[in-house]
């Protein structure tokens, strides 16, 4: 494929509805035996259950999903909900930690907050271990009343996709429609049947945080996201995007700069975004990055999310190999149709340093390449004259020309309390590699930092 290398979103397709019909998951059966739906029409003191719906997926596990409207006139929180589920006599099939029965369980919705007239999925898991299930009752029993500045987003570019393996994929953009900045406390999806009932659904944290006002001109207003659902295995042809949102000050801003130097799949079909970031302020940072995948024609088809392995010191750059792409990796129909991808800082996820850290000592390394794996071994000592409460070790591979092509990092832990000074660990690191390539004149480096207890 053709290396592309945009920093932010390209040209936005035209824009759907919140509520719209999606790409329709399509089996060549139902993979699953589903159980028809059950309604709690009484709702718990204006806050309703539209609906409720239970099914068995193809391990045999149970799912209870369902929709919660505020029909409150005030906003709430933290809202309480109850699950009773049980077998043809009656049975409870619902245990505590102790293993004992009990009649009910406590669970949550996946959004905390919601305004008069919001709404949000639930779902509830349990195993097939527990008997034979054959109805349920789900009921609200508790929350708090809050005070929302709410801010408006725009769901837009989205795409759905069924893999063979169970599970619904649904990606798209946010897109902040408020003058002010926004915060998104939580999103979540639901696939939906021809009767626009919630089916399946799951909340996700694949997603920039902190969203600039509408019209950013670097276009920080947006952010890629993407949620995996479990497959019911029945007809879906709608899709809902949920989310809780914010008005919020400006985030204080620590200048990064990213730069996209090298893509590729691996021998494994996993997708790899790899850059580097330099920290250009004062501070030392922690920092995360959300990356995006597209279509030609500008459609969401996956996201991820990294955090930096190791806290950036002012004026370092670090690299950064971004593959955890649950939609494009292993699916060649998806993969197949991807055309660029983005790379953003979440502003409000990149922060100072709340510990020290210290540059370690390596040595005795050594690097094995079996196809394209490459395996680096060695030792770091703890010279920083501190405890440490852990050490990572980062190894990148540059090409003839210097560009990081690969990276690749390990945590180490103490084994006990700390880390003493002087102790030296052995590491190894594995670096995934593209293939086909002659590796012969390129060179990795190691990098390692412990953090101070």
């Amino acid at each position: 494929m053709n290396r592309k290398y945009a920093l932010l979103a390209v040209a936005l397709a035209l824009a759907l509805s919140i509520l719209a019909c999606g790409t329709t998951p399509a089996t060549d059966e139902p993979a699953v035996e589903t159980q028809a739906p059950v309604e709690d029409p009484a709702g718990g003191d204006g806050l309703t259950i539209t609906d409720a719906y239970a099914f068995t997926d193809s391990w045999g596990d149970y799912y209870v999903v369902g929709n919660l409207v505020n029909n409150l006139d005030t906003d709430v929180s933290y809202v309480e909900l109850s699950i009773e589920m049980r077998d043809a006599a009656g049975n409870s099939l619902l245990k505590d930690d102790n293993d004992a029965v009990v009649e009910s369980e406590t669970f949550y919705p996946m959004l905390y907050n919601l305004a008069p007239g919001d709404s949000t999925p639930f779902s509830f898991w349990l195993s097939s271990d527990a008997g034979a299930f054959d109805n349920f009752v789900v009921r609200v029993t508790d929350y708090d009343t809050a005070t929302l500045d709410r801010a408006q987003l725009l769901i837009q570019n989205v795409y759905t996709y069924a893999d063979d393996s169970g599970s619904i994929y649904l990606s798209g953009e946010l897109v902040n429609q408020s003058n002010g900045w926004a915060y998104i406390n939580g999103v979540a999806g639901a696939m939906l049947n021809a009767a626009e009932q919630v089916v399946t659904a799951d909340w996700t944290f694949t997603y920039a945080t902190a969203l600039a006002p509408a019209g950013d001109p670097d276009g920080f207003d947006r952010t890629p996201f993407s949620i995996t659902m479990t497959n019911p295995g029945i007809e879906m042809p709608y899709w809902y995007v949920y989310y809780d949102a914010e008005i919020i000050s400006e985030p204080d801003f620590y200048p990064v700069a990213v730069e996209l130097t090298y893509n590729f799949f691996d021998g494994y079909d996993s997708f790899h975004i790899v850059g580097t970031v330099t920290n250009n302020s004062s501070e030392p940072l922690h920092i995360l990055l959300v990356g995006g995948l597209y279509s030609a024609d500008s459609l969401v088809i996956d996201a991820d999310d990294l955090t930096l392995p190791v806290v950036l010191p002012p004026g370092e750059t670090v690299p950064f190999d971004m593959y955890y792409f649950g939609s494009v990796n292993y699916n060649s129909d998806v993969a197949a149709i991807l055309d660029s991808f983005t790379i953003q800082a979440d502003w409000y996820n990149v922060y100072p340093s709340f510990y020290e850290v210290a540059t370690l000592s390596v040595s005795n390394d050594s690097g094995e390449q079996d196809g394209d794996i490459l395996t680096v071994t060695g030792t770091v000592t703890n010279d920083s004259g501190a405890a440490l409460s852990g050490e990572t070790v980062l190894v990148y591979v540059t090409d003839p020309d210097g560009v990081v092509v690969a990276s690749g990092y390990t945590y180490l832990f103490p084994d006990g309390d700390s880390i003493a000074a002087g102790a030296a660990l052995n590491f190894e690191v594995t670096v995934y590699l593209e293939p086909g390539i002659d590796y012969s004149d390129y060179l990795y480096t190691v990098i390692a930092q412990g953090d101070i207890n």
